[in-house]
């Protein structure tokens, strides 16, 4: 998933400032994980960590695009499974996660 760092069209007044594009795109992120959940595919999601350049290079993307978030995206295997927690597991209790100092 990529987003417009800057615009490349002339004039530039037709290019719309760009200053919460990491929101737009983190939700764009997340309405696509929905949808693949939906479609019964499934994904990991990554960050590019010093990627970015040769992975714009691989898909022929201009520079004006930011590398986000790497999806790679596919059908689950037959007996894959998603581990059981119950209530007790899903979150602890705020004392066991907090210290208080004085």
């Amino acid at each position: 998933m990529n987003s417009q760092a800057f615009c490349f069209r002339l004039p530039l007044s037709s290019c719309s400032t760009r200053f919460i594009r990491h929101l737009h795109t983190g939700i764009a992120v997340g309405l696509m994980l929905t949808a693949l959940t939906n479609a019964g595919l499934v994904t990991l999601t990554s960050t590019p960590m010093n990627a970015e350049g040769g992975i714009r290079k691989l898909l022929n993307r201009p520079v004006n695009e930011k590398v986000y978030m790497l999806m790679p995206v596919g059908y689950p295997h037959a007996t894959a499974t998603m581990p059981y927690r119950d209530h007790t597991t899903l979150r602890r209790s705020l004392a066991d996660i907090t210290s208080y100092f004085d």
